[in-house]
């Protein structure tokens, strides 16, 4: 079960601007007033707040790591984050990421970003070649797409909630160092919410089809406008719940619409093409 994780969704992993120490420990390494500060949270967000009567000690806790964000800059130490990640084999054949929250006081800094981006890079780190799963929320889907992941089922209740399971694929990427540009990253499906635009190598006609002549003119920000109008129109025709989830601005909704409008014109001109001498 996912939480009240409140963030922006910038196209890079962001740090929140508040000075966190970051705490990963597994079940029996924690203090006992560590523990507690875990499972009261747990308790205010994922049972009070959701107002959902669910058992929250569900047995996996010994066989998970924890994260737990801690806001230093207090008279005594105050939790603002937390989730866990359960081993393979647990819950699904996958690692998986859940009971993600960040607490009130610390909520719209990005702090569920980051905790996120700290637990699939450990993910990355412990299993590298393993998919992570996670079950989401569904009203957070939009959220966690841009983290990469991706839905593979039908929403589905739990808890009184309605939920998703969506997939990452292999996160050794998301490692500094693993890619050699690391805007790459930036760049791919699902990062800002959006699918990727089309991708051409060489030559620069094959099976009769030609690379766009805006990306060999060297116009780089008509080429960036070019990347993002395909970006929205792909996403348009694939997944059209993303941008029923998204506030396009001014800019965006002009490019969707040229788009369109690009594609109405190309089908037209299909069907209006007159037969060649010998057709039938």
């Amino acid at each position: 079960m996912f939480g009240a994780v409140k963030s922006p969704m910038p196209c890079a992993p962001s740090t929140p601007h508040l000075a966190l120490r970051w705490q990963w420990s597994r079940l029996p390494e924690l203090a006992a007033t560590e523990l507690y500060a875990a499972l009261a949270a747990r308790q205010q967000v994922f049972a009070v707040e959701q107002h959902c009567a669910f058992q929250d000690a569900d047995g996996h806790d010994l066989h998970a790591w924890h994260l737990l964000a801690w806001d230093d800059d207090r008279a005594a130490p105050a939790l603002a984050g937390y989730l866990r990640m359960l081993d393979p084999g647990r819950r699904y054949s996958e690692p998986s990421i859940g009971r993600v929250l960040t607490v009130p006081p610390h909520r719209g800094i990005g702090l569920g970003r980051a905790l996120m981006m700290h637990a699939i890079a450990r993910a990355a780190g412990i299993w590298p070649t393993r998919q992570i799963r996670i079950a989401a929320q569904q009203r957070l889907e939009a959220f966690y797409a841009s983290l990469g992941f991706r839905t593979v089922s039908a929403p589905y209740d739990e808890d009184g909630i309605l939920h998703v399971d969506m997939l990452i694929d292999a996160v050794a990427r998301l490692l500094p160092g693993t890619l050699g540009d690391a805007e790459s990253a930036v760049q791919e499906s699902f990062v800002d919410g959006l699918l990727d635009w089309p991708h051409y190598t060489r030559p620069e006609v094959w099976a009769g089809r030609s690379v766009p002549a805006v990306l060999l003119g060297g116009n780089h920000a008509a080429i960036e406008r070019w990347r993002r109008k395909q970006s929205l129109g792909r996403t348009w025709e694939r997944r059209p719940d993303l941008l029923r989830q998204r506030d396009l601005s001014r800019e965006e909704q002009g490019l969707l619409d040229e788009y369109l409008a690009e594609q109405d014109a190309t089908r037209h001109g299909h069907r209006m093409q007159p037969l060649r001498e010998g057709e039938k």
